[in-house]
């Protein structure tokens, strides 16, 4: 080894100026980027909190023009969102039902998040919460109170890294790693995941996918991370809010905190009712497996009304 860095010392003694002085700002740009791992096989870095928030804020104006086009509502992104019978994604619920889903991202917070849990609680709101891996390993009784509550807890990758900038097996350790926090802190295995940052690409899904995760997406994303107003927050969210809604918040945000029982207030006033994700993903299963029954019984009836008329036929 000794030898090797010699000769590179040696030849790189010999480069043009230019070309040192291209590999050298080379080399500052990537110390400048963010840690990933140094391994897939250890735990990474778990001292190593990266960068919580990637994603770009929503371009309002855009979502104005998308909601006079669309009736009010628009997908995400085009994602798979069943593979045979299992429920691969979720963007929305049952357009036809009046329910909402408040989700919330990257907690928890102690002591915030127990303030927040308390007052859903008394709202009588269950929610459904996306958690960071190591932050369930700091604060594992959190996971715990949100079920006793009738919360739902979510899997929100290890360390919150954008997924698809990593190599793949890190994106499916991530994920993988998340879930193994949820179940050391309160015994359950995640039923949803979240992409960090909302940060994801098909490959993210089938890693999700192949763990028996549903990926949860949204429909309405105030982007109260960057704190704007609760005036902002609370009308980019009643000016987007449709049937099936679901709805992305994040623990940790006192704004959002503050807004909360108005909007509650405000969207019950109006006939929706608050569910978790797994309430909203079992109406859109079973709607689903309605569907089915329904084409099967009328290909069933199809096929006797065939029988009738060769009945018909062979009389005459």
């Amino acid at each position: 080894m000794g030898g090797y860095f010699k000769k590179a010392k040696f030849s790189i003694m010999r480069l043009p100026i230019s070309t040192c002085v291209i590999c050298t700002l080379g080399m500052c740009q990537l110390a400048s980027l963010p840690i990933q791992a140094k391994s897939v096989g250890d735990r990474y870095f778990p001292n190593y909190h990266p960068t919580p928030h990637t994603a770009k804020l929503p371009d309002w104006e855009l979502i104005e023009n998308l909601k006079q086009k669309t009736g009010g509502w628009w997908p995400t992104k085009s994602v798979e969102k069943w593979r045979g019978n299992q429920l691969v994604s979720i963007t929305r619920g049952d357009p036809a039902l009046m329910e909402i889903a408040l989700s919330f991202d990257d907690g928890p917070h102690p002591p915030f998040t127990q303030k927040l849990l308390a007052l859903l609680k008394r709202m009588k709101v269950p929610a459904t919460f996306f958690l960071v891996g190591w932050k369930v390993d700091e604060a594992p009784y959190i996971p715990r109170l949100m079920l006793k509550d009738g919360d739902v807890v979510a899997n929100h990758t290890y360390h919150h890294f954008d997924l698809k900038l990593v190599p793949p097996e890190l994106a499916y350790n991530e994920i993988s790693l998340g879930n193994d926090a949820i179940r050391r802190a309160c015994g359950i295995t995640p039923r949803f995941f979240r992409p960090s940052g909302g940060q994801f690409d098909p490959a993210v899904i089938n890693d999700a996918a192949e763990q028996h995760l549903t990926t949860v997406l949204w429909t309405t994303d105030p982007a109260d991370y960057v704190s704007p107003g609760k005036g902002v927050i609370m009308h980019r969210i009643l000016s987007t809010v449709r049937p099936g809604s679901i709805i992305l918040l994040h623990d940790g945000m006192q704004q959002t905190y503050d807004i909360l029982p108005t909007l509650v207030k405000i969207l019950r006033s109006e006939g929706y009712r608050f569910v978790t994700i797994a309430q909203m993903a079992d109406h859109l299963i079973a709607q689903r497996e309605a569907n089915e029954e329904q084409m099967d019984g009328n290909r069933s009836g199809s096929t006797l009304s065939l029988d009738h008329q060769d009945k018909i036929q062979h009389r005459y």
